[in-house]
């Protein structure tokens, strides 16, 4: 891995802080790090490609992030008109990812909801049977992106990045 100074450095570590708490396997973990390091190094590699249509003015480095995180299955993304089933089949998705499953019942309510409104209350329904939660990852979209992380690494998750928030 390649070492950084200054605010790279202070971005990368927290990356790396980031990807430990929400991927299990130490392979995906090195291959997003050593993609992150390579982007960081020449944020072209990732600014020619992307489909957000970044900027180097914009934080690259994030949006990289959450495209890889995207890219491996560790979260999900939704647009903010979708409907309570893609996030749910979402979610199972993540769950599965650490060898977790949930089921849901009595969630009639929530397919007629928004985004906005049905999140807090699924993230409810998965702390309250697993030992996750729910978060939001920030693009400054209106998509939603979303991620399990573990319980117990929850308040050091949150902590690294304002741009991340629980669905409250």
């Amino acid at each position: 891995m390649i070492w950084f100074t200054g605010k790279i450095d202070l971005k990368m570590r927290a990356y790396s802080e980031l990807l430990d708490c929400v991927i299990v396997r130490q392979s995906v973990k090195s291959s997003i790090k050593e993609k992150l390091s390579a982007i960081a190094v020449s944020p072209s590699i990732y600014l020619a490609e992307n489909e957000r249509g970044a900027e180097s003015s914009d934080d690259y480095l994030w949006l990289a992030f959450v495209d890889e995180l995207l890219f491996y299955g560790y979260c999900f993304e939704i647009d903010w008109k979708e409907f309570y089933d893609v996030a749910k089949d979402g979610v199972f998705s993540l769950l599965a990812n650490w060898g977790d499953s949930l089921t849901i019942v009595d969630d009639d309510d929530l397919y007629d909801m928004d985004a906005e409104e049905f999140f807090p209350l699924l993230n409810g329904m998965i702390k309250k049977s697993t030992a996750f939660v729910l978060c939001n990852l920030d693009i400054d979209s209106d998509s939603y992106v979303s991620v399990l992380v573990p319980s117990d690494h929850l308040s050091r998750f949150l902590s690294l990045d304002d741009r991340i928030r629980e669905y409250l």
